[in-house]
């Protein structure tokens, strides 16, 4: 019994190291759906989340070559794990490439929804971060193309008739930026950040 609480106390604590050292953020890019899916194309859009982090019922970690994905019964993650999954390191999949990074980073031209735990460290308590680039016609799969444009105060959404173009008239959607707003029943708050 005593060595196998010793073995399970220095496994704890290869695995508090092992994490410190490659990366406190599981960084996922979602590329350009139209270049076959190699991730060689142009990245539409940017997700940084908290590795060891419940997220709406989700949690990334990272193990070795690998990013474990848990699914949980409830988005607290408090009723046990209903799904899990690994994603390897470095290998494109789908159009995504996961990786495990020391911070998340803000590209310029870009917006980015941030989720952190205070309004006022936002930067320092960002539990995720999601970015796209500005003034790039983005194709997702089965939804139609968009360019994303900003101001200090502003977030317009240009939505294209196509799904494989940014050609014809486009619908704009033009929203205020709120600042940073407290998420109705969630412990985290929400910005959107335009960084230009």
């Amino acid at each position: 019994m005593k060595l196998l609480l010793q073995i399970l106390v220095l496994a704890v604590a290869f695995t508090s190291l092992y994490n410190e050292v490659n990366g406190q953020y599981v960084m996922i890019n979602y590329y350009d759906y139209q270049s076959d899916q190699s991730c060689q194309g142009g990245v539409i859009s940017t997700t940084y989340d908290v590795e060891n982090k419940c997220l709406g019922g989700t949690e990334f970690v990272c193990v070795g070559n690998e990013i474990q994905i848990n699914f949980y019964k409830d988005s607290n993650c408090s009723q046990g794990i209903q799904q899990q999954m690994t994603q390897e390191i470095g290998v494109c999949e789908g159009g995504l490439l996961f990786n495990c990074v020391d911070n998340y980073q803000m590209p310029e031209n870009s917006i980015a929804s941030v989720i952190s735990e205070s309004c006022d460290d936002w930067k320092s308590t960002a539990v995720s971060v999601v970015s796209k680039p500005l003034n790039i016609c983005l194709i997702t799969p089965s939804e139609n193309a968009v360019i994303y444009s900003c101001t200090s105060d502003t977030i317009t959404t240009s939505i294209y008739p196509r799904t494989d173009s940014c050609v014809g008239i486009p619908k704009n959607n033009t929203l205020q930026l709120p600042g940073c707003q407290a998420a109705p029943g969630s412990k985290f708050y929400y910005s959107d950040i335009c960084n230009q």
